[in-house]
């Protein structure tokens, strides 16, 4: 830590002070895309992004992209597409609508420009809109600057074959612009996934820091089910208590959140057996998961599946504790279905042990 003092009526140690950080940061955190050119803005104009675009980190602007671009997409499938918004004014407060045939129900999201690693192991920093943001009240068009808008939309299973059209419009200081996305719609339904597809969801993590009540908490997921459900996810592994004999009554609803978000049970539970076996012990572990399993039962409630390892250490010590905590759950609660994550061929004698696995990568 560090202070300037300096006469009240001078800045300059403080701006030296903010010169060398800035070089010292440069240094350290090089940013490697240089940001458009305003003077490329010479008016109020929106463009697509063609179908085939790489879908680039910094989607700067290019004066050849068209107002319209062309797609190909089945029935029942998920549709994205970018658009830029470009423009010489600024507008605090940006009227956005889509313009969409019967049946489609498209959401808008606008990307946040951010400093990103280009890589997990790099220190050199990307420009990018991939942060997206759903609240559209909060969309700032800064003049010089492009602004990516994100339009997805589902293709009907019963639309006809043939165009779709989807037009994105801006209101932009007084002037109104437009670019659209055709759709040819292919004369097929693609066929429904057999095994659920989906992630592991955590609480935001401001909650960690600002404690909301149950019913903010259950808000504020529920809004994030609903985006995986938009973007045709079916499983999910969602952030849940553990289930002790005090906070059961939240894990049901929890679990309740999710079922009633439409993804397909079992749900993942990630944590909680291993939890329950390091605060508590196997066996105490074993009849926390049996009490949760007859409570959900008589709620009708889905039971999850209980993962109770996650890439195991392949040696005797870590294999005897896995079977321990195994052979607890069979003997405590022995319709508790386990799932376990495995990513080494050494782990197939533990195959026994599961009722569902998991491959992770690597």
């Amino acid at each position: 830590a560090a202070m300037v003092i300096a006469p009240g009526a001078s800045t300059a140690a403080v701006d030296a002070v903010e010169a060398w950080r800035r070089q010292r940061y440069g240094e350290r955190w090089p940013v490697l895309d240089k940001p458009v050119d305003p003077a490329l803005a010479t008016g109020v104009t929106l463009r697509a992004l063609p179908a085939g675009t790489p879908r680039s980190q910094h989607p700067f602007w290019r004066a050849d992209l068209p107002v319209e671009t062309r797609l190909r997409a089945a029935r029942g499938s998920l549709v994205s597409v970018d658009f830029l918004a470009f423009s010489n004014v600024d507008d605090l407060s940006a009227n956005v609508s889509v313009s969409a045939p019967d049946g489609i129900t498209p959401q808008v999201r606008w990307g946040k420009w951010t400093y990103m690693r280009r890589g997990v192991g790099e220190n050199a920093l990307a420009i990018t809109s991939d942060v997206l943001e759903g609240d559209l009240s909060f969309l700032r068009i800064a003049s010089g600057i492009p602004r990516r808008l994100n339009v997805t939309f589902t293709v009907p299973a019963d639309a006809p074959a043939g165009a779709l059209p989807v037009t994105l419009t801006l209101d932009i200081a007084g002037t109104e612009v437009s670019a659209t996305a055709v759709v040819e719609v292919l004369p097929l339904v693609l066929p429904q996934i057999a095994e659920p597809i989906g992630y592991y969801l955590n609480a935001p993590p401001y909650e960690a820091w600002f404690r909301p009540t149950p019913d903010q908490a259950d808000r504020e997921m529920a809004c994030d089910y609903a985006a995986l459900r938009s973007f045709g996810m079916t499983g999910i592994s969602p952030d849940l208590v553990t289930p002790t004999p005090a906070q059961l009554p939240r894990y049901l609803q929890q679990t309740r959140l999710a079922r009633d978000a439409g993804f397909r049970p079992p749900f993942l539970d990630y944590t909680s057996v291993k939890r329950l076996d390091a605060a508590a012990g196997t066996a105490a572990m074993a009849a926390d998961i049996a009490a949760a399993e007859t409570k959900l039962a008589a709620a009708g409630l889905p039971a999850p599946l209980w993962a109770i390892t996650d890439e195991p250490a392949d040696d005797p010590a870590g294999i005897a504790a896995l079977q321990r905590v195994h052979d607890a759950l069979q003997a405590q609660a022995p319709g508790a279905k386990r799932a376990g994550q495995l990513n080494n061929p050494s782990n197939r004698k533990l195959l026994g042990l599961f009722d569902t696995v998991l491959v992770n990568f690597g």
